[in-house]
Formats: C-alpha cells, structure tokens, sequence
C-alpha cells in the first residue's frame, strides 16, 4: 500500500512537471521556428535581394550554367532559390539540385506551387538596384522602391522559406538522437531534463516529510502503546497481589491473626517511615529549588549591576569620544583657515609686484651690461688701433730725425698726432676702467637681484610644504574624526544592546518596571477584559518557596489564566524534548537562550506557578477563584515570533498553550471557553 501510494505520489508529480516542461518546450519550439528563424531568413532575403539578382543575371549573361548553379548551392539548402526564365514556367536552376538531399522547401518546384513566394526578375544588363525590400525583420511582406532597373527580362529568381517541422517532429528527432549539436534540441532536451530533475526533487522532499511524519507518529504509537501495556501489567500485578494477600487472608485469617495483625502494623509503620523520607526528601528539594533561584536572583542582580557599569563605561567612552570628535572639528577648522591664509599668502607672493619689479629691473641691467661690453670691446679695439698708429709714427720720427732739419714742419706735425693720440688713448682708457667698475656695479646688483629672487622662491616653496603638510594634518585629523565618529555609533549600539539585556533580566528576576512589551499586554488586556480581575507581578509564592511573581493572572467568572510574558523576537524552538530542555530563540544576529525562573523552559516556569497557586487555598480565595475553577498557563512572545511546530503539539494540551501577541485574545477566549464546558 505505501509503495503504491509512493509510486502515485511520484506519477502524479511527474505528470505535473512534465506538463509544465512539454508546454515550456512547445514554446521554446514556437519561439525558434516562427520567430528566429524566419527573421533570419528575412534578413538572408533581403541581403539576397541587393546582390543575388546581379550576380545571377551577369553568369547568365556570361553563359557560366556551373557559376549559377554554384551560387544557388552556396546556401547549403537551408532555404529555397529557384531560377527560372522570364515567365516562371520553367525550372532553370535550383539550390541544392546535385546533393540528392531531400529539404522541406522542394514541394514549391511545381511552377503552380511557386506563384505563392516572392522572387527578382534578372535582367540583362545586371540590374543595379534592388527591386523589393523588407523594412524590418519582422515583416512579412516586401515593399517596392521607387529607384527601377532598365534593361531586358531574362529570367527570375524566386527565394522559398523552409518549411518548419510539426512539434511531434522535433520531439521524435530528440528522442532518436538526444545529443544532437542542434541548438533547438539541446533547448528540448535542458528543458526536458530540468523538469526531470524538478520532479525527482519534488517527489523526493514531499517523501522526506511524510517520511518524517510517518516516523514521528510511529514514536508517538509506540509510546502510547507502551504506555498502554505498563498500565495493563500495573493493573495485572496489582490484580495477582490483591488474589494472593485474598487467598493467604483466607487461609490464614483464624489461625495467623495476631501475626497478619502484627504484619500490618509493621508495614504501617514502613509506609509511614517511607512516607516521611518521601515528604523530607521533597522538603530538601524544594529548600534546593530555593536556595538555587535566590543564588539565581543575587547572581542576576549582580549581572544587572555589571552591565549598569558597563553601561556606563559605555556612556563615558561615548561621551569622551564625541569630546575628542568636538576637539578635532575646532581643530579642522583652525587648519581650514590657516590652509585658506598659505593658500592667499602663495597667492600673493605669486602675484607680488616687488618680485616682478625686481625680475624686470635684472633684466634691464643684463642689457646694460651685454651694452657695456659691447662698448668695452669697442674701446679696447680702438685703444689697440690708436697704439698701432703711434707705434707707426714712432718709427716715422726716428726715420725722420736723420733729416730734422729738412723736415721740420712735418715732425711738428707729428708731434702733434702723438699728442691727441695719447689724449684719445688716455680718454679711452679712462673710459674703459669707468666701464670696468659699472661692469663690477652692475654684476653685484645682479648678484643681489639674484639672491633677493632665491629667497623668494625659497619662501615661496617653504610656503608651499607648509600648506601641503597642513593639507595632510586636516586629512588624517578627518580620518580620526570618521574613525573616532564611529567608536562613537558603536559604543551607543553596545549601550543600548546592554540596556535591552539589562531590561531582560530585569524582567525574569522578580517585580520591576513593565517594560514595553508587557504595556502592550497590559492594556490589551484592560481593553478586553475590562470586568476581570487583571492581576501584575503577583507573589504566588508561600512558605519556604521564597517569592515566585508572575507577570500577568487574569482571573475570570469561570477560571484563572497566569500569563507569562517573554519578549524574545524570532524564530521559538526548542534544543531537545520540548518539555524537558531548554528553549532558544534563533534571530538574524545569532541565538538567544530563553531564560525561565524556574525549570529548564518558560513550560516549567508557568507549571511552577500553576501548580503553586493551585496548591495554595488562601491565595485562590483572596485572588477570587471560584471552587473547581480551573487554572490555565500562557506564554506570551511578541507579535512577529514564529513558534515551532513541535512547541505547538506538544505544549498545547488542556491546560499550558503557547501563543503570541496578536493572538492572546483568542487564546484566553478558547480557555474561557474551554472552562465553561469544564463545569
């Protein structure tokens, strides 16, 4: 029966899948003949209607039958082209004629079938424009231009689509040969084993959850038969004890009554001796449970005071850190100004007037001293022809002092030569040395002009690494700041992370201030139970248990519900057995472990303090239960938290139920409920 019921399951999915597939095929298949492949061969047609008609009709021309034949093979028979005379009665030529291989199109060789497809007249001359266009890859129909060809009909040639397959077709081709190089095969056959491999998943994880479901109620039979056979063999012993003590009574009831009497004083005595061990026993275990939840509360108090401290750490680091984030803003805006201040100051050195002055005045005096040199050479040449001269009239006097005599008038003539000679080279000299010491002047000053531009641009350039140094202060002063406006946001989430914790065990370790999620219980209960007794933070505890405060006791006219907030947002599981081990709450950020007072779980927690009120008459009288009421237990998380599955089955019996907020109203009603048709 279940290997049927699997085989149907698998059947039944297959079926499913692969109807999705075959209609995803069938569009695949729709989308390549009629869409792909006839814009391609538009396109093919209207390449071929510029080119093929003008080449045809010049091989015709030509008379070259083999070079036609050649061009309409050079399609590889993909689609048709046909070549007939000027009427189209009769077949000239075709694509593919020789290769003796079959094609969809070769039904249209019949000159009746032929009429049907668009062709070219060839023409001799070779037409020069195109006669028929498409206007886009997507027509079906070609359109005229207004440019015609003149010259005389020698044939025509007519282009023939091919002729797609029937879908049955393609599916038969993928089935003979799967691995086809095909590109539409390859499409089937991907899309055909996606839908395989999405079936056998399907079927494979619906099979793992009834398979988990099918274990699951197996445990729970096997449980509940054990649990049904442990109570037959308790009922069959106690059965045989009660004939066998019946049977020795009746054997021994006159003669052995002093020692049956004797035997059941004993055995009072043993039941009493046992049940007072019990009931110590029970004593020290709840003097522990005491003990432990008063070390609890004084090592939760002492956490609660650790992350106060830390708390404010905290505070304080944030707080000097937006002290020192202050600090480096004043810092950064000293530094802006002070950039602002080189930035003008490199300006103004860079447009000062005293530098240009004293740029224009070097250069003036660099002209005037290429001038003095120049004027120095011209001097020290004239010097030297007035030194040749004298030397010549030197030896003029010495010829002439052997005829003094005769030649008187013209030495005194010479004489006086020499005389303004000496005068024109004592003046020259003199002019020379005055243009040696302007020479000197002018190469000091320029020295000066030059040493006055150095430290300009010195001053300039130390300007400059000043406001580039002052650049990076401000750089690194903002990284600190973004770095230390960071630590800043840390520190706050950190804080505000402890204050949340702090309010948690605020919340578990007695009475404390309602934080917003009990609020929000607080008044959903004060709006819809306004004739209630609504119950906060009370003390269900009696003698020696110490104090066990609950959150919420909503007491009706037909039963008492204790409500147990917990505010822990996500996804509610549990680590192991639902009852007996602890419960966490898994979110985004990582997983919470759901702290209980009392016990392992909130489950145990909210049985304590069931059990506790049951258990105590004064405080069922003074919170007004009526006699035979029953007391129910509510845990209670936030709107938005996902509570298990298994919580849900096992948790929600008779008595304990596990809900959320948005849901406590119907929850208390159902129990309400639930008591009315208990009484």
């Amino acid at each position: 029966m279940r290997i049927r019921n699997t085989i149907s399951r698998l059947t039944l999915t297959g079926i499913i899948s692969f109807g999705i597939g075959g209609a995803v095929t069938f569009d695949r298949y729709n989308n390549y003949w009629n869409q792909t492949i006839f814009r391609v061969q538009t396109v093919d047609f209207n390449i071929l209607s510029h080119t093929l008609p003008t080449k045809l009709s010049y091989a015709i021309i030509k008379n070259k039958p083999e070079e036609v034949q050649r061009t309409l093979d050079s399609n590889y028979s993909l689609f048709g082209l046909i070549v007939t005379d000027s009427s189209g009665q009769k077949i000239i030529a075709y694509s593919g004629k020789d290769s003796g291989k079959s094609s969809s199109w070769k039904a249209a060789l019949n000159p009746q079938e032929l009429t049907k497809h668009p062709y070219d007249v060839l023409l001799d001359p070779p037409p020069v424009f195109a006669q028929w266009i498409y206007s886009d890859s997507h027509a079906t129909e070609r359109s005229a231009i207004s440019v015609t060809n003149q010259g005389r009909v020698i044939g025509r040639v007519y282009y023939v689509r091919g002729v797609r397959p029937t879908f049955q077709e393609d599916i038969a081709t993928l089935v003979t040969n799967p691995f086809s190089g095909s590109s539409r095969i390859q499409t089937y056959a991907t899309t055909l084993a996606a839908c395989f491999g999405g079936t056998f998943l399907i079927w494979s994880v619906l099979e793992f959850i009834l398979y988990k479901k099918r274990i699951d109620q197996q445990n729970t039979q096997r449980e509940l038969e054990l649990a049904k056979e442990r109570a037959r063999r308790e009922r069959e012993l106690v059965e045989e004890r009660k004939q066998r003590e019946l049977a020795v009574a009746d054997e021994r009831r006159n003669s052995e009554l002093a020692i049956a009497e004797e035997r059941r004083q004993r055995d009072l005595e043993e039941a009493e001796k046992e049940r007072q061990r019990q009931l110590a026993e029970i004593e020290a275990r709840a003097q522990e449970l005491i003990d432990n939840n008063q070390i609890l509360q004084v090592q939760l108090a002492q956490r609660i005071n650790e992350l106060q401290l830390l708390q404010q750490q905290r505070e304080d680091e944030r707080n000097e850190l937006m002290k020192d984030a202050h600090d480096l803003r004043i810092l950064n805006t000293r530094l802006k100004k002070e950039i602002l201040k080189l930035r003008e100051s490199v300006e103004n050195l860079s447009t000062n007037t005293d530098s240009i002055d004293l740029q224009t005045e070097l250069n003036k005096i660099k002209l005037q001293s290429e001038q003095n040199l120049d004027r120095k050479q011209q001097y020290e040449q004239h010097i030297q022809n007035l030194t040749q001269q004298l030397q010549i009239i030197k030896i003029k006097q010495l010829e002439t002092n052997e005829t003094q005599e005769q030649r008187e008038s013209e030495l005194q003539k010479l004489q006086q030569q020499i005389e303004d000679i000496e005068n024109s080279r004592f003046e020259t000299e003199f002019q020379l040395k005055e243009l040696r010491t302007n020479e000197e002047n002018y190469q000091r000053t320029i020295a000066i002009l030059k040493e006055q531009l150095n430290n300009k641009n010195s001053k300039e350039e130390e300007l400059q690494k000043q406001l580039e140094n002052l650049q990076n202060s401000l750089s690194e002063y903002q990284d600190r700041e973004q770095l230390l406006e960071q630590r800043a946001e840390q520190a706050k989430a950190e804080s505000e992370a402890l204050v949340k914790q702090i309010a948690t065990y605020e919340e578990e370790i007695g009475r404390h201030p309602l934080n917003d999620f009990e609020i929000a219980i607080q008044k959903s209960l004060q709006q819809n139970f306004s004739n209630s007794r609504i119950e906060i933070q009370f003390d269900v505890g009696t003698g020696r248990q110490g104090t066990r405060f609950t959150d919420f006791i909503l007491v009706t006219k037909r039963c008492c519900i204790i409500l147990e907030a917990k505010s822990y947002k996500g996804i509610i599981k549990p680590i192991g057995d639902v009852r007996n081990s602890g419960w966490i709450c898994q979110q985004t950020g990582g997983i919470l472990h759901i702290y209980s007072s009392w016990g392992k779980n909130p489950y145990h927690q909210l049985k304590t303090y069931c059990d506790s009120l049951m258990k105590n008459r004064n405080l069922s009288i003074q919170l007004g239960i009526q006699d035979r009421s029953p007391i129910y237990g509510l845990v209670v998380f936030p709107v938005g938290s996902d509570i298990d599955d298994s919580i849900q089955s096992n948790i929600a019996d008779r008595f304990y139920r596990v809900t959320t907020l948005d849901n406590l109203i119907t929850a208390i009603q159902e129990l309400d409920n639930q008591a009315k048709s208990w009484n």
